[in-house]
């Protein structure tokens, strides 16, 4: 079977086990990773210490209670003293402070400048995590409303690559399988960019799928039709993404329509 391996191994060999059962399934699935395992073993710290207090950090951050979240952060910074280029611990410390000012448990103020710093330190640590440049451009848009810059972050020269390296490494995420989406539509590549919404429909026949999902990848293709089609869906789903949808970069395709106005209307959002 599939997933009757047994692993015994101690937690100091997490990493290991980690990338042991990575290349198991890989290769009991005959996965074809264009030539090796790349996406599923990426090597993203060495340190087992601080990889498992990434772990518990990622565990407390799940709860999203104030405490928590910060004790996220506490770990993450544990685990970077732990080995200084784990960006993506950097990654996720601004992923942290840049929901914190949605509960509210910080203001925008002291939230986002600490969520930017954190993502560039990632990026320059490792440019090709597509976490770096999902987070930066968060802060680009919530808090400095910078959209040419954001636009950079979510549609960089290396998306493409990023993005594919990341469905390797999680093929059923929903947002790996959005941000692909939009990479694709914006790289012309309109072939793959409606694969992305082939898979989350699969998806969607066993888990819910927000549809202003679907709607961030037809609007990246042009399609303005299908995008409004699907964010009326949203909007009678009481879609959670549409809270801010006068704010994300994923709709700047659609602001010239008319129908655009009329949603954020009907939504009692800002105009």
């Amino acid at each position: 079977m599939l997933w009757g391996e047994q692993y015994d191994r101690k937690m100091s060999d997490l990493l290991s086990v980690q990338r042991e059962i990575a290349i198991t399934i890989t290769q009991k699935l005959q996965l074809k990773l264009s030539g090796n395992e790349k996406g599923l073993t990426k090597k993203y710290t060495n340190s087992n210490e601080a990889y498992q207090l990434y772990l518990r950090g990622r565990h407390s951050f799940a709860k999203r209670t104030k405490d928590d979240i910060s004790r996220a952060i506490e770990y993450f910074q544990q685990a970077i003293k732990l080995d200084p280029e784990f960006a993506l611990a950097y990654a996720r410390i601004s992923e942290a402070y840049g929901s914190m000012p949605a509960y509210p448990y910080l203001s925008p103020g002291e939230a986002f400048p600490k969520a930017k710093a954190a993502a560039q330190q990632a990026l320059e640590i490792d440019p090709t995590l597509a976490e770096d440049h999902t987070f930066l451009a968060y802060s680009l848009v919530i808090y400095h409303w910078n959209w040419t810059e954001s636009e950079r972050s979510f549609n960089h020269n290396e998306a493409i690559s990023m993005t594919e390296e990341w469905l390797r490494a999680d093929p059923i995420n929903q947002f790996a399988l959005r941000e692909a989406g939009v990479a694709y539509a914006k790289a012309n590549r309109r072939d793959k960019a409606e694969e992305m919404i082939r898979r989350l429909r699969d998806l969607a026949k066993t888990q819910y799928v927000p549809t202003a999902r679907f709607a961030a990848i037809y609007a990246a293709l042009g399609d303005k039709d299908k995008a409004f089609e699907e964010l009326n869906k949203a909007f009678a789903e009481r879609d959670w993404e549409l809270f801010r949808f006068n704010a994300d970069a994923y709709w700047i395709p659609l602001r010239a329509d008319p129908r655009y106005a009329a949603l954020v209307k009907r939504l009692n959002l800002p105009q």
